[in-house]
């Protein structure tokens, strides 16, 4: 019996449920019959299964996402070094700790020198002769800042001294720190200030002064030099000297003649009026310990200069710095290696990733790195580099606004972690919505502002002003509004609206706004990254066809990527851009092809092909990939792997695929024709060139079968009858 010699697999992918059995039965049937169950069987699947079972595939998308992990993963972990060396330096730098804990004790130091602290009524303190402590936010008069800089300042001092003998004290009427002043700004002062090109010689630790050289007790007062703070009555001296020179006027050469009563009243009183109209500090106390030194800067301004010309409003600034500690030297340098290196990455990514001059330009006009990106970059460096010749005050605000963009940056690098992953991209996909819907919230929020401001502000000083207006009513969007109890017995009908109105719309309605567009952009970002995710595995219908890495493994790759920027053999740079590349070829063919059939395209694995890979990244770096990342297709429909196929030339080689196919039936191909599947402008069609057989000339007879995927397949009847001659393999 004539027997038709087809694979048992494509018989057995390509038929019914009850192929075992039809396949069986084609044993015992006539050649006619044969030939007619032959034909029917989807002559696409004849050829295209033919060729794809021994070729060897790797899916594109998941070698770029791995070689985009170590690339990311080398940037992050250099970033947030970097980072956390830069926040730990300016740390340790600003003295936080040891800041704070100076100025707990000052405080306590200058309570421990008066009888009581505080009271409510200061007339009982004098009825009952006791010197009570007052802080100087609570002072209101002109007055009461001369008592203060008379009586209250010398009272710290000797406070001081008494918990912290070593320490040194300086009294300026500049509010600026020691890198701006000199020892000719001081009032008085216990340490020297040594400068060398005007900069601060963190070394010399501002060493203390020989005080009996200094000291203007009983001595000539030239004002050359400022004395130590030694007493009460030398600090009075001081002021009383330095009102008299900035008036213009002659000074008692003789320091009891400073310290008189009525000369020290009159001149401490204009000093501290003086100050207040030109609105500068006023007095400013500066304790030095080592190289960590404090200031406190005691400031006042006129309450109404016009209508209450005596009142003020108290205020106080501190500031705190390291001038000369080890460990911040130690984190200055090993922060500066990191930025370096961070640079150097950051540059070679970006090179990396511009293929073009016009992709190149417009990285850098982005408004991500124009925003984000340059100030994190340039901001440390400075900062590192100038350390402090600013005043603290604003070198603090400065460091603090530049590690606010870095941190925006460490959620931009920490992408490659999955939780700052989504966080981002959620923002990125909720930005549009979010500033569109905060112009509207802020216009509402400034609408109920004023008609706050317009109730309650003549006796609420949360409405006081228009700005407090806004943060009170701001605070609404988040915490909601509370009925108060001073605003209903004053406008209980507004109040009652208010609560009402403002709790609705704003807390209520536009507050849960937010909330939803955030959920909602969440929830997006969620399902395109699953979706992503699934596309870097291999789709169904296809298998690893290697082992995979072990761990050390992967660790040496990651090694050598990290520390000599090698990648599959070859240069970080030069990989990372040839596939790319690859994959922006490859998604153009998909989008022409889907376009030409009147689809759009979508988003999935891609897998290309040895030859396609060959062809588009050289051999070498193939023969890396096909090590790494091949895989097979075991798929027994063809159109089920079709789409995740790479449509521009999906065999190239049709005699590689008629040696492979003909060695898997058995025999070798005729010697003067060949079986292959060629493809033409991405049209498949399967081809049989034959010269006459045993049972005479076969005529080419073609016959396209359309595809799925609009792609046009060629099966020719005689090349069915070629095989009908050679009998059918046994059932597995």
């Amino acid at each position: 019996q004539a027997r038709l010699q087809l694979p048992v697999w494509l018989v057995a992918g390509t038929m019914t449920t009850n192929s075992r059995s039809i396949v069986t039965q084609m044993e015992l049937r006539p050649t006619a019959e044969s030939l007619a169950m032959a034909e029917s069987i989807d002559a696409k699947n004849l050829c295209a299964l033919k060729v794809t079972r021994k070729e060897r595939f790797v899916n594109i998308r998941c070698v770029v996402h791995d070689i985009d992990q170590m690339e990311g993963i080398k940037g992050f972990f250099l970033y947030t070094v970097f980072f956390a060396v830069f926040f730990a330096f300016n740390f340790v730098q600003l003295d936080v700790r040891n800041g704070h804990e100076t100025l707990t004790w000052i405080k306590q130091a200058s309570i421990s020198q008066y009888d009581l602290e505080g009271t409510d009524d200061a007339a009982w303190c004098e009825v009952h002769d006791l010197e009570c402590y007052q802080p100087f936010v609570e002072y209101r008069t002109v007055d009461d800042l001369a008592h203060f800089l008379r009586v209250d300042i010398p009272k710290s001092i000797e406070g001081i001294r008494e918990f912290c003998p070593d320490c040194l004290v300086g009294i300026t009427i500049f509010s600026e720190d020691l890198s701006r002043l000199d020892i000719g700004d001081f009032l008085c002062t216990d340490f020297s200030v040594l400068r060398i090109r005007d900069r601060v010689v963190a070394d010399a630790r501002f060493p203390a002064r020989n005080c009996d050289v200094a000291s203007w007790d009983d001595k000539e007062v030239t004002g050359k030099t400022p004395p130590c703070c030694d007493d009460a009555a030398t600090i009075t001296a001081t002021m009383v000297h330095s009102s008299l020179t900035y008036r213009g006027r002659d000074f008692p050469n003789k320091f009891n003649k400073l310290v008189k009563e009525d000369v020290a009243d009159e001149a401490v009183q204009f000093y501290a009026h003086e100050l207040t109209n030109i609105g500068r500090g006023l007095v400013q106390l500066i304790v030095v310990r080592g190289s960590s030194a404090v200031g406190m800067t005691y400031s006042s301004q006129w309450r109404d200069k016009q209508w209450l010309p005596e009142h003020v409003i108290p205020s106080v600034r501190f500031w705190s710095f390291s001038y000369d500690s080890e460990a911040a030297s130690v984190l200055r340098s090993v922060a500066i290696v990191f930025w370096a290196l961070s640079l150097i990455h950051e540059l070679t990514e970006v090179l990396m990733k511009a293929g073009t001059w016009r992709s190149l330009a417009k990285h850098v006009l982005s408004p991500y790195f124009l925003v984000v990106e340059i100030p994190s970059i340039l901001m440390p460096w400075l900062l590192l580099s100038v350390r402090a010749e600013d005043s603290v005050a604003n070198y603090a605000l400065v460091v603090s606004l530049t590690e606010l963009v870095m941190f925006a940056r460490f959620f931009q690098e920490g992408q490659v972690v999955p939780p700052f992953s989504i966080i981002v991209k959620t923002l990125v996909n909720a930005a549009p919505q979010l500033a569109w819907f905060t112009v509207a919230t802020f216009t509402a929020i400034t609408f109920f502002a004023g008609l706050q401001a317009q109730l309650y502000g003549a006796f609420d000083r949360g409405y006081g002003t228009f700005a407090g207006s806004v943060a009170s009513v701001f605070s609404v969007v988040i915490e909601g509004l509370p009925l108060d109890d001073d605003r209903l017995l004053l406008r209980p009908d507004a109040s009652h609206v208010s609560h009402y109105v403002i709790n609705l719309f704003l807390f209520l309605i536009l507050a849960q706004f937010f909330i939803a567009i955030l959920v909602g952009a969440f929830d997006t970002t969620r399902e395109v990254e699953m979706s992503r995710r699934a596309d870097r595995f291999l789709p169904p219908g296809f298998a690893p066809a290697v082992h995979p890495r072990g761990f050390w493994q992967r660790q040496g790759d990651l090694f050598l990527y990290w520390f000599a920027y090698r990648a599959f053999g070859g240069w970080a740079w030069s990989v990372h851009r040839a596939l790319d590349a690859a994959v922006a070829d490859a998604e153009a063919h998909c989008v022409a092809m889907a376009d030409s059939q009147g689809s759009q395209y979508a988003e999935t694995a891609l897998l290309l092909s040895t030859n396609q890979l060959q062809a588009r990244l050289g051999r070498p770096l193939t023969l890396a990939l096909l090590d790494r990342y091949a895989s097979k297709c075991t798929a027994t429909d063809f159109a089920a792997v079709m789409p995740y196929l790479v449509p521009d030339i999906r065999v190239e080689d049709a005699a590689d695929a008629e040696a492979a196919a003909a060695e898997e039936m058995g025999h070798a191909p005729a010697a003067d024709g060949h079986d292959g599947a060629v493809v033409q402008d991405g049209v498949y069609s399967c081809l049989r060139m034959v010269s006459p057989v045993r049972s005479g000339q076969a005529q080419a007879d073609t016959t396209p079968v359309q595809t799925p995927r609009g792609v046009h397949v060629g099966a020719r009847s005689d090349q069915v009858m070629a095989h009908a001659q050679a009998p059918l393999p046994p059932v597995k």
